[in-house]
């Protein structure tokens, strides 16, 4: 492998690593993707199974991944293993179908979804909400021209405060009166758990979505202190991080609310925070607690990041297809 050129410098440690790739994993999935799973596997067990077994697989995408990571720390992530792999020729290939479409989709969409939730602190009308998106998208990405250390302290601040947020409603749903073991029952759904595996195969499409961003870390593997070290740490770290979240607020939410409510709710962390309560005083935790958009907007600025990483490692500035031309 011929050695790589770049003009990036490597500000990024263990903490931002983390961050960045946990930013992606717990995004906007975490308030449907339980309804999902809820209205396509009967039983509480099944329902916390299937997060375990999509983090498993995660976890082994995860590890492969922090192996390429460590041998090709390069800008691009996807695009320099495909370029090692298969030529130049299919890596930009990859890299021009997501520059143009994949990705700025990706934005969008995230944008639109983070302009929905502000909704819920600002009053917007339909017409309004795809300009806010917009707005959030031109925000978010000069933030990222400013430089990496604003655009990573943004991410951390984002990243941080939606922990906090999954961290206070599991607290909350598991410790404060409101909830009921009754709400688990049934754990497990009567008759054989071979009838259970066209259930679980469709709800894992819900659940690896729900987990993709562990691969985040590569598009900016070139800005990464000691990256044979740091990207492996930080892949795994962040995987098994999303996966302890992931399954600690599916039990919260399967605690405080019955499992026909949480399959018939379009926000189940929106009702779920409306049940607990402090002894002697009227709930609950506020309705808009679980929907700060920053978990749509931490991911829509990875998605960002992504996309310009890509297409700066396609326009040959930091990959070896110089040499080979």
């Amino acid at each position: 492998m011929a050695p790589t050129v770049t003009g990036l410098r490597r500000q990024l440690g263990l903490l931002d690593a983390v961050m960045i790739n946990v930013g992606t994993i717990i995004a906007s999935a975490i308030f449907f993707v339980p309804s999902d799973i809820a209205r396509a596997i009967p039983g509480a067990g099944p329902a916390v199974l299937v997060w375990v077994v999509g983090g498993a697989v995660s976890l082994l995408g995860a590890l492969c991944v922090a192996e390429l990571g460590a041998a090709m720390p390069e800008a691009g992530g996807q695009f320099a293993y495909l370029r090692e792999a298969y030529g130049p020729l299919w890596a930009y290939l990859y890299g021009w179908g997501a520059g143009i479409v994949i990705n700025p989709a990706s934005i969008a969409a995230i944008s639109v979804v983070c302009a929905t939730y502000l909704g819920y602190f600002i009053p917007l009308s339909a017409g309004a909400i795809p300009w806010v998106a917009a707005a959030t998208t031109v925000v978010l990405t000069v933030l990222n021209c400013l430089g990496v250390r604003p655009g990573t302290l943004t991410q951390n601040i984002l990243t941080s405060l939606k922990i906090g947020l999954v961290l206070l409603l599991i607290v909350a749903g598991l410790a404060l009166p409101g909830g009921s073991s009754a709400n688990l029952h049934p754990v497990w759904p009567a008759g054989s758990p071979l009838g259970l595996v066209p259930a679980v195969g469709v709800a894992m499409v819900s659940v690896l979505w729900a987990y993709d961003g562990w691969i985040e870390i590569t598009y900016v593997g070139s800005e990464v202190k000691d990256p044979g070290r740091t990207m492996p740490r930080a892949i795994v770290l962040s995987t098994l991080i999303g996966m302890a979240l992931y399954v600690a607020v599916t039990v919260a939410y399967q605690y405080v609310l019955p499992a026909a409510k949480i399959a018939a709710s379009p926000l189940v962390a929106s009702d779920a925070a409306q049940v607990p309560c402090i002894p002697g005083s009227r709930p609950r935790l506020p309705r808009w607690s679980p929907r700060v958009p920053s978990p749509s907007r931490s991911r829509c600025r990875g998605a960002i990041r992504r996309c310009t990483r890509m297409s700066y490692s396609s326009a040959g500035c930091s990959t070896p297809c110089r040499a080979r031309r």
